[in-house]
């Protein structure tokens, strides 16, 4: 074509558009570059480069040609572009510094054909782009509170950083719950108490979830007493963990708290000894109500207890219990493993007198001394 002509379409490419290109159908699959020749016309105006963008089929595989970023940002409300990383970011390079993720961003990613491609895509350091500038929009990605679940869990699969801390106050609770279940979040004291501060059971759900990290790290945490009730009560953690975790908390909130004692007291095997002091024991046989539970505990500390430690939590189990050490009384229990097992021990300790198992009854009669000796 002669270069004059060439002259007369590039002066009168609004009427070339307008009158000719928009009224072929052929002209719906225009190549890549002469989409972006068009894009980068300055002769023509945006709702005519809107028109013609919004009838194309093909996709802009490579942004960079694209010289204003007034006609990148058309491209991309039209979905015109290819979605890739290396894209994406070099659009948000020519953005302002620090800048949110725009209105234009939020549309493009919650497309489900875009963050489905975007999830198989890595985000990282290309095209001279540096690593800080790649680290930021991540971070701004992870607080993009308007990209929709499905969106935003998909775009942040393509995320390989880990960040030592967030700003949970800036995320939706359903966000941080899904950084917690997909291990985005690292497990440290400060993450904990920031999402506490969103919400309790979340924060246990973060310990639930890095459990054995948890376990290993458990002298760097500091729990308070409902934090302790709420891991305890946990349904995911495992009760392996539990016994490793109850050893490490501190007497006093056991010995202070009816509910941490309680839930101690059933969680504790009753065929592994794990030593307590006699001030734990107190404290689980006034807050718990299972006798059997209270008295295989008793039965595997018996022998560092004192007699008048024994005592004390024997009486608790009840008034049939305590008239075994109210002289010449002969009290009845019932003939369970755990009874028979706990007179056995307080006749070698020559706490009782004797003792008798009836069984037409199905009872253990207990003889207390006839004396203080």
């Amino acid at each position: 074509m002669p270069i004059y002509v060439l002259e007369h379409i590039e002066e009168n490419i609004s009427s070339y558009v307008k009158n000719v290109l928009l009224k072929l159908p052929e002209n719906k699959n225009e190549t890549e570059e002469s989409i972006i020749n068009l894009l980068n016309n300055q002769f023509l105006n945006d709702d005519l480069k809107a028109d013609f963008l919004h009838v194309q089929r093909h996709k802009i595989e490579f942004i960079s040609s694209i010289q204003e970023l007034e006609d990148l940002e058309l491209a991309i409300s039209f979905n015109k572009i290819q979605p890739t990383w290396k894209n994406v970011v070099e659009y948000y390079s020519r953005l302002e510094e620090n800048a949110e993720i725009n209105d234009i961003l939020i549309d493009y990613f919650n497309d489900e054909l875009n963050y489905k491609s975007l999830a198989k895509d890595e985000l990282s350091i290309s095209d001279g782009k540096n690593e800080e500038l790649v680290k930021e929009f991540s971070m701004k990605l992870i607080y993009c509170n308007s990209l929709s679940l499905l969106a935003y869990s998909n775009i942040l699969q393509s995320i390989s950083y880990r960040y030592d801390s967030f700003q949970f106050d800036k995320l939706d609770k359903q966000k941080i719950e899904w950084l917690i279940e997909n291990e985005f979040i690292i497990l440290n004291q400060s993450n904990f108490d920031g999402i506490k501060k969103i919400d309790n059971h979340l924060s246990i759900r973060l310990l639930e979830v890095y459990e054995k990290e948890f376990i290993d790290k458990l002298t760097d945490f500091v729990l308070d007493t409902n934090d302790w009730h709420f891991l305890l009560n946990s349904k995911s953690f495992s009760p392996e963990g539990k016994i490793i975790v109850i050893q490490h908390i501190d007497e006093s909130i056991i010995i202070n708290n009816v509910r941490i004692a309680d839930i101690i007291c059933y969680l504790l095997p009753n065929d592994k000894f794990i030593p307590l002091s006699f001030d734990v024991l107190n404290a689980m046989f006034k807050s718990n109500d299972s006798v059997q539970k209270r008295i295989e505990l008793l039965n595997f500390h018996f022998d560092s207890l004192t007699e008048d430690q024994l005592k004390r939590l024997i009486e608790e189990l009840g008034e049939d219990y305590a008239r075994m050490f109210v002289k010449q009384k002969k009290p009845t229990i019932a003939n369970t493993p755990f009874n028979k097992r706990l007179v056995e021990n307080l006749k070698k300790r020559n706490m009782i007198s004797s003792f008798t198992i009836i069984m037409e009854k199905n009872e253990i009669k207990v003889v207390a001394r006839y004396n203080e000796e």
